[in-house]
């Protein structure tokens, strides 16, 4: 599933930053001609990275997208802390009441004073990648886009894709998995 999910999610993001390019190989014995080779599947840290890059981008950095006001769920205690900002890319921002594929919600969690940030969560949709989860693929960074990862005790696994504890605790929020009200900025 995990595979499945980076996979497609790999692919739309590495076609529209042009992050991959194609490598020559031969065709048969003595042939000149080349066939391009189909792209590498990136790692899930080289895609963690990429998005990274993209939502920090110079012309278009996720600091100057919208932000949504938060929707806490009565008795549900939220992972990611208090006080934080969420954001949204354009793509979003086009139907935020049916939130369409390759949009990009990102969280900023910050220490308790509200000043230094610790963290970035960012949950990015790609149709057809997981529907058990509304197609939502995430990612956990530190303030410096470093990708978080598990315990050495729990595999120091990369906190990037279908991660369970991520969708237990948004499909509580509502069939789209999302926590933040919508309403029209």
């Amino acid at each position: 599933m995990l595979i499945k999910a980076n996979a497609l999610v790999a692919l739309i993001l590495c076609a529209v930053l042009a992050a991959s390019s194609m490598t020559a190989r031969g065709q048969g014995s003595g042939s000149s001609r080349a066939t391009p080779s189909p792209p590498r599947q990136p790692t899930v840290e080289e895609f963690a990275t990429t998005m990274w890059q993209f939502i920090n981008r110079e012309k278009s950095p996720y600091s100057k997208w919208a932000s949504l006001p938060e929707s806490p769920v009565a008795g549900i205690e939220s992972p990611h802390g208090t006080p934080s900002k969420v954001l949204y890319n354009d793509v979003a921002a086009k139907d935020l009441k049916q939130l369409p594929p390759n949009s990009i919600l990102l969280r900023e969690e910050f220490d308790a004073d509200g000043k230094k940030l610790r963290g970035v969560s960012v949950m990015y949709r790609v149709k057809g990648s997981a529907p058990q989860s509304g197609d939502w693929y995430w990612i956990e960074y530190r303030a410096d886009g470093t990708l978080l990862r598990t315990s050495a005790k729990d595999g120091n696994k990369p906190l990037a894709g279908q991660i369970n504890s991520c969708i237990a605790c948004h499909r509580q929020a509502s069939s789209d998995f999302v926590f933040a009200s919508r309403a029209t900025p």
